[in-house]
């Protein structure tokens, strides 16, 4: 978490806990100064793919029923998660919605370099504009455009959709006729420093090209690895910054094509429709010229197929070995993107720790001795123990599963055991923690 970050809120709801007798809580997936977010299958049981978020009913500055009016707005639109559900629960009022996979800022910082490629890029591009496009027509501003708000889908199906998340800011769409053509005025800063355009700096509401200028930020960040005021602190000091980055040399990393992006936002005012189809021409035509095809798979869609086809060609008489000859193509098709994106950042810190580990020895050609296994990845010997007595626990487990509902669960189950290493790469990353 950034310094920018609000302090998580939590709530008095734990994994396992029934709400209004049909959702049960699975783990907790994201937390806020608004509250929680829980995982959750329905009472009959399955796999969780609902997510509850909850916010008190007293808070100071409620969110959670903004929320809801922006996503029954958004219903059918592929680049918003699907609304269920919205009512109140032991003094907390709760949305549930479909649940989604790992954020762009938990997938761009799944291994090194912590970057994009140019081609997931312009991909992110195209789909945030049409995003945005979607929600500004639905009458709606978003205010708060950052990596974090941005998720892809949860199913192989989805893990190559850009959603946008998070309405707790969203207001409105202002018009010239309704507010006699002045630029409202806003003393309260909205959105995220680092993402925020010029305009809630100088003290003014947020407009469609606002949301615009905060996705070219979030696109140039995970492209080079930072923005050039990401270090800075104070609101001046990044609004200075900002200012002088103001013309071509905030896009000189980029595609030419982006200078025609930065011309038309910066010079559209509050009122003023953006070209979106413009907008992701030119990102379709910066494609063309380097040689890509955005009709391919993004990169972590790649890595993630790889993933499930190690599982589903297993054969070493482990314990997912055991689980996958009860129900094989089944539990593989229903391995999800949140679990994947943790093996993902699991191999990439075990290599990372080979690496280091590798460069402390001085024998030439003496490497540490490894185990491999295409689900746990591979890990140096000093895990072994560690890794033999979460296999005996689940393989236990597993053999006492009656139906192929709890199998599935059981397999989304071993990327959550305490043996990993660390966490997330997020963590561990001076880079990482600023760009968050």
């Amino acid at each position: 978490m950034s310094a920018a970050d609000p302090p998580s809120t939590k709530t008095p709801f734990r994994q396992g806990d029934v709400v209004k007798g049909h959702y049960v809580l699975g783990p907790e997936v994201g937390a806020g100064s608004f509250g929680q977010i829980f995982s959750a299958s329905t009472s009959t049981g399955g796999v969780r793919t609902a997510a509850l978020k909850f916010e008190h009913m007293l808070a100071t500055q409620p969110q959670l029923m903004n929320e809801a009016v922006v996503m029954r707005a958004m219903t059918g639109n592929k680049h918003f998660a699907k609304f269920y559900h919205h009512g109140t629960h032991r003094n907390y009022k709760f949305v549930a919605m479909e649940l989604l996979g790992p954020s762009l800022i938990d997938v761009v910082n799944r291994k090194p370099p912590y970057r994009f490629s140019l081609h997931s890029i312009l991909k992110i591009g195209v789909q945030g504009t049409e995003a945005l496009m979607a929600l500004h027509q639905a009458g709606f501003v978003h205010r708060d455009i950052k990596p974090g708000n941005l998720s892809i889908g949860n199913s192989q199906e989805t893990a190559g959709i850009v959603y946008l998340i998070d309405f707790g800011l969203c207001k409105r769409l202002q018009t010239a006729d309704s507010i006699n053509s002045e630029t409202p005025l806003n003393s309260n800063f909205r959105g995220t420093l680092r993402y925020a355009s010029l305009r809630t700096h100088h003290g003014f509401d947020l407009g469609r090209s606002d949301d615009l200028i905060s996705l070219l930020y979030v696109m140039i960040e995970l492209r080079t690895g930072k923005l050039p005021w990401t270090s800075l602190k104070t609101k001046e000091e990044v609004c200075r910054m900002k200012e002088r980055y103001l013309g071509k040399e905030l896009v000189s990393s980029m595609p030419k094509q982006f200078e025609k992006i930065e011309e038309h936002l910066f010079t559209l005012d509050f009122f003023a429709e953006p070209d979106y189809f413009m907008i992701a021409k030119l990102m379709k035509e910066a494609a063309v010229e380097n040689g890509l095809d955005l009709k391919q798979p993004f990169e972590w869609e790649i890595e993630m197929d790889e993933l499930r086809e190690d599982v589903k060609n297993q054969s070493k008489p482990d314990f997912t070995h055991t689980l996958l000859t009860q129900n094989r193509l089944q539990v593989v098709e229903r391995l999800t993107s949140q679990s994947l994106m943790k093996q993902i950042i699991e191999d990439a810190e075990v290599q990372q720790r080979q690496k280091k580990l590798r460069s402390s020895i001085n024998i030439p050609g003496v490497l540490p001795i490894q185990v491999q296994s295409p689900v746990l990845s591979q890990v140096i010997i000093e895990d072994i123990a560690t890794i033999i007595t979460t296999i005996v626990t689940i393989t236990v487990e597993i053999h006492s599963v009656a139906n192929t509902a709890a199998i599935i669960e059981s397999a989304q189950a071993v990327y959550q055991t305490e043996f990993y290493i660390q966490k997330s790469c997020i963590s561990t990353s001076p880079t990482d923690h600023a760009r968050k």
